[in-house]
C-alpha cells in the first residue's frame, strides 16, 4: 500500500434504542472534533423514526469548520418546523435514505459521521516524500506499542 492509499475517512455509527435523549451533548462532541484542525467532520446523518407518527426525521449536515452545523443540529432538536423542512429535504436530495422507515424501531435513531483524519494526509505527504510505504493501518484497543509489538514484528 502507498502513502497515497493511506485512509484518512473514519466511519462512525451509532444506534439508540427507543426512549433515547439528545440534550445536546453530540453536537458539542461534534464540535470539539474540529477544534485542533487535526481532524474535521466531513459528513453528519441523524436519522429518527418517530414513535408517534412512524415518520422519519432526519438532518443531514455537511462540515464546514464554521458551526453551520451546530446551528443546524440545534434548530432541528428545538423546532418541529426545521425538523419537517429537514427531513423533507433530505430525503428529496436522498431517496435512498427512506430505507431507514423498515430498519429503524418506532422511537430509536441512528446517527453516522465520516471524520476526516487530516493529520494522516499530512503524514503520508511526509512518508511518501522520504521513500517510505504504509505497511498497516488500523484502529487497536492497545494503549502502548509494547502491547503490539508481536504484530508489529510480523509485518517484517
Amino acid at each position: 500500500m502507498t502513502p497515497a492509499d493511506l485512509p484518512s475517512t473514519q466511519l462512525l455509527v451509532f444506534q439508540f434504542a427507543p426512549g433515547f435523549s439528545f440534550q445536546g451533548g453530540m453536537v458539542g462532541a461534534l464540535e470539539r472534533i474540529e477544534t485542533g484542525m487535526s481532524l474535521r467532520v466531513v459528513d453528519a446523518l441523524c436519522v429518527i423514526r418517530s414513535p408517534e407518527s412512524d415518520e422519519l426525521q432526519i438532518f443531514r449536515a455537511t462540515g464546514d469548520g464554521a458551526g453551520s452545523m451546530s446551528m443546524g443540529a440545534l434548530d432541528f432538536r428545538l423546532d418541529p418546523g426545521s425538523r419537517g423542512a429537514s427531513s423533507a429535504e433530505a430525503l428529496e436530495n436522498d431517496p435512498e435514505l427512506a430505507a431507514f422507515s423498515g430498519s429503524l424501531q418506532p422511537g430509536a435513531a441512528l446517527i453516522a459521521v465520516l471524520i476526516q483524519h487530516r493529520w494522516a494526509e499530512d503524514l503520508a505527504d511526509a512518508v511518501d516524500r522520504a521513500g517510505g510505504a504504509v505497511a498497516a493501518t488500523r484502529f487497536v484497543g492497545a494503549s502502548t506499542l509494547t502491547e503490539l509489538v508481536p504484530e508489529l514484528v510480523a509485518l517484517r
